[in-house]
């Protein structure tokens, strides 16, 4: 199986039902050969119902472009709930729940997680629940070594 062909015939089609392609891996385990395909949506969680009808779309395109008989498992998935983000694209993803982690931690602390209140090119703002009261915290991009979404508890 030859990944940039698979991936040219993919993508497209991920792109136009709106949603983007994160990785494609052939990865063996055992005797059994995985494809995996991973699909994210830019600022919104991607449903489980979407990743099967995704799944279901790209398994039939599948059938019509591997040209060998090598038996593989079709393994599509999202990014996930808490996934990475790119800390040059956070736009799309203003008021959601994040952690971000630092670099150099902030007055003891490692991580933060708030609702991401704003970005600018150097920093960002986060407003942050410390037991009932509301604070903005900013943050140096150049202080951050991570930005995931979260899942609020």
């Amino acid at each position: 199986m030859d990944v940039q062909l698979i991936k040219n015939a993919l993508e497209p089609v991920i792109v136009k039902d709106g949603y983007l392609l994160s990785s494609i891996k052939i990865e063996r385990q055992g005797k059994d050969t995985y494809l995996r395909i991973e699909i994210d949506a830019e600022g919104r969680f991607i449903s489980l119902d979407e990743i099967i009808l995704m799944s279901e779309k790209l398994s039939v395109l599948l059938d019509s472009i591997v040209e060998d008989d090598t038996p593989y498992i079709l393994d599509c998935s999202s990014a996930g709930a808490e996934k990475k983000l790119n800390i040059d694209k956070l736009a799309p993803y203003l008021n959601h729940y994040v952690r971000v982690t630092l670099k150099d931690p902030k007055k003891g602390v490692n991580a933060l997680e708030g609702y991401l209140e704003n970005e600018s090119i150097d920093s960002l703002i986060i407003r942050v629940n410390y037991k009932g009261r509301i604070k903005s915290e900013t943050i140096l991009k150049t202080n951050i070594k991570q930005v995931n979404l979260a899942i609020k508890v």
